[in-house]
């Protein structure tokens, strides 16, 4: 799994990468989900781009105040 290629986390801490389920440790809190899911979309960007945190959230489901 490359790290770009994350479609979706669950709240149930499923992982859905292509079309395959992986499960993401539950003993990671939700802060640290949120910030992973945050650095995967920011992984995925060309070199010198930028992202808002609003769009940040909206892509990746994740609330605009984290």
């Amino acid at each position: 799994m490359t790290i770009s290629s994350l479609d979706a986390c669950t709240p149930d801490g499923q992982v859905i990468c292509n079309g395959f389920k992986e499960v993401m440790p539950t003993v990671l809190s939700q802060k640290t989900r949120y910030a992973l899911k945050a650095l995967l979309e920011l992984s995925g960007l060309p070199p010198g781009a930028t992202l808002s945190s609003a769009a940040i959230a909206v892509r990746r489901n994740i609330p605009v105040k984290f």
